[in-house]
């Protein structure tokens, strides 16, 4: 019987076992592969993987590994470069870039050496259940029998793919798709600069020294261009290449030493890294873009916190759940900011927002603010703290705002003009107009909306079957227009947690709930879209009533709100949309009526069935109906196992 079973022995799994076997654990290491051997990767290790290296004792050892340190970095924008050493990390003012074939091994043994018991080619085949919790694994050696070895702990470090991840079926959240296809290779007689980036027509070129003289240099192109790329390998890669001025010349005079190495399999994704009997660390739980070149400091990182989290429950120090539960927070608040900024407007390779342009090139000649900049890339300066609407403002000034607002609505009116898509939702503005109009808000919704009520109550309560007891998360609620129907569901005994972006809105909810004695109902001053408060599996019924359509990232809301629901937990989305059939004629007169209303809300009241296909294409098990003529739509979504009455069992009905 083992503390703990690692599977996968790499950059995630090796520092795992290595710290678990420091604190005195048994602790079994497997992995399919042997050591030394190679695997696809960013190979960058970043500054704050550097000092995690350090403190383990086992810098000196990368370093003997003739990989050369990194402190310069320079990032080639296409009509202008940056160059400059981002500030040091406690301490730590530099980065390596380590083949995996030298650096996997240096951390294999390093485990070993620690206590670690280690089995190459160990094919994992499955995790051993007693009722609901891991307590083991089924596996082979290479020509071995199947064998079962048991652990009060399993952990998955065994990669995207991860067999562990699939079979505790580990719930994703905030994914997005893969965004790039990149490929990479060494080359011989090519000097590099530190670490050089190149980005420019929807491209992008990385290159850096790794160890013995050669240089690791790679591109990436957008994933819809994956099929061309393919076409010719070689001579795609090439031209992209010759795309990074300075760069081209020493490629071409230098020799490349191996085959190319790539994959478009690159999604981004975090999962939820606990459960009875096992946990995820590494690509297992958390993958992303590569354009970061953080998966190897971040393995680092989480392996550190992992085993902190576990060390605290198997000695009793802490309740083993709430540990994990502390892991899987500080890995996310770690990761989120950079991993939002990328996914969602970097790693696409399209032009890079007009504001940010404006601010890097409103840089040029400011050495400290470029060194800045750069230390968001290695961990040393918060994104929030560089990546900011008044920093930039400052630093660009008045004629750079100018020259950004111009262009970005010169982008606007083309995107637009193709495909007519409303202007996106800003937070601040949508929360200050429902603040001007809280006071009419009451008499407003009675005139406006009085067949919604009826909805509720007579269409949506009876098909969730809410229960007494249950927990109800009531997002946008408003003034709590809903709170009466709901909480006469759930009863005394149940919970409902109203959340509201809107002071003044939230104010008159309160005051609705002081007037009724209810002692159950938590209001939460905040935007939807961040709903770190909830715990995972922590609630029955996600209900959005004319709250959804405004949301400012409608596809991160469900994300955050299927990993909040239990198993069998349900979602509603109740929204407005323009009318149809001959109702039509009266929509003219709905937009004009909703121009006292939020903006963004009038916008997004035309594009209602996009909102409505979101949340059917993230909980596939729902079903799409229309009342009022159409101007009601109504998703009633559950997650797995089913969980709804037997109505939803009946074939599912595409929004419009």
């Amino acid at each position: 019987m083992y503390d703990a079973i690692v599977v996968g022995a790499r950059c995630a799994g090796s520092p795992t076992a290595l710290l678990l076997a420091r604190k005195g654990y048994r602790v079994l290491l497997v992995d399919r592969a042997r050591f030394p051997s190679d695997t696809m990767s960013t190979h960058y290790i970043h500054h704050h993987g550097v000092g995690r290296l350090e403190s383990w004792g086992l810098l000196d050892k990368l370093k003997a590994l003739n990989c050369p340190p990194i402190r310069k970095f320079t990032i080639d924008f296409g009509e202008f470069a940056l160059a400059g050493v981002p500030p040091p990390v406690n301490g730590i003012e530099a980065g390596y870039c380590p083949r995996r074939l030298l650096l996997d091994k240096m951390l294999v043994d390093a485990a070993v050496g620690a206590g670690a018991e280690l089995r190459e080619d160990f094919t994992v085949q499955d995790v051993v259940f007693d009722a609901d919790r891991v307590v083991g694994i089924l596996g082979r050696a290479a020509g071995g029998p199947v064998i079962a070895e048991k652990a009060r702990i399993v952990i998955g470090a065994d990669g995207m793919h991860s067999r562990v991840a699939r079979a505790v079926n580990a719930r994703e959240y905030w994914r997005r798709p893969t965004l790039e296809c990149a490929y990479y290779t060494y080359w011989s007689n090519v000097p590099i600069d530190g670490f050089e980036v190149y980005r420019s027509n929807r491209r992008m070129v990385f290159a850096a020294p790794t160890n013995d003289g050669l240089a690791c240099i790679g591109v990436a192109w957008p994933i819809a261009e994956l099929a061309a790329y393919r076409a010719n390998v070689e001579a795609s890669y090439l031209a992209t290449i010759d795309q990074a001025r300075g760069l081209a010349e020493r490629v071409r005079a230098g020799r490349r030493e191996v085959q190319f190495v790539g994959t478009a399999k690159l999604p981004n994704y975090y999962r939820r890294p606990f459960g009875p009997g096992w946990a995820l660390v590494g690509d297992a739980g958390f993958h992303k873009d590569p354009t970061t070149a953080s998966g190897i400091s971040d393995a680092f990182r989480d392996a550190e916190l992992l085993a902190t989290a576990i060390d605290a429950g198997l000695s009793g120090a802490r309740d083993p759940a709430r540990a994990l539960a502390e892991y899987e927070r500080a890995r996310n608040r770690e990761t989120r900011a950079l991993y939002k900024l990328y996914t969602t407007h970097i790693s696409s390779l399209e032009p890079l927002m007009p504001e940010f342009m404006e601010y890097v090139r409103a840089l040029r000649g400011n050495q400290p603010a470029i060194d800045r900049l750069l230390g968001v890339l290695v961990g040393a300066v918060p994104v929030g703290a560089v990546v900011s609407t008044r920093n930039m403002v400052f630093t660009m000034g008045v004629r750079g705002v100018g020259r950004a607002l111009r262009t970005r609505l010169s982008r606007a009116v083309s995107f637009i003009a193709r495909e007519r898509t409303p202007p996106s939702i800003v937070p601040a503005r949508v929360r200050a107009e429902y603040n001007r109009i809280a006071p009419m808000f009451l008499l407003g919704s009675a005139l406006l909306f009085p067949h919604r009520a009826r909805l509720i109550v007579r269409e949506v309560i009876p098909r969730l079957g809410l229960k007494g007891g249950e927990t109800v998360l009531d997002v946008g609620c408003g003034a709590g227009h809903n709170f009466p129907h709901l909480l006469a569901a759930i009863g005394s005994q149940g919970n409902l947690i109203g959340v509201d972006l809107a002071e003044n809105m939230l104010a008159l909810a309160r005051r609705r709930v002081e007037a009724n004695g209810w002692r159950n109902v938590a209001l939460v001053l905040g935007n939807a879209n961040d709903l770190d408060f909830l715990q995972p599996q922590s609630i029955d019924v996600a209900f959005y009533s004319l709250s959804f359509a405004i949301l400012p990232d409608r596809l991160a809301a469900l994300d955050t709100v299927a990993r909040a629901l239990k198993p069998g937990g349900r979602l509603v989305v109740i929204d407005w949309q323009p009318f149809s059939g001959w109702w039509r004629v009266m929509n003219p007169l709905i937009y004009l009526s909703m121009s006292g209303l939020p903006s963004s809300n009038t916008a997004l009241f035309k594009r209602a069935p996009e909102s409505a296909a979101l949340v059917t294409q993230v909980f596939p098990n729902s079903e799409y109906r229309e009342h009022y003529a159409g101007s009601l739509y109504v998703v009633i979504a559950a997650s797995a196992p089913l969980g709804l009455q037997a109505s939803l069992n009946e074939p599912v009905h595409a929004p419009r």
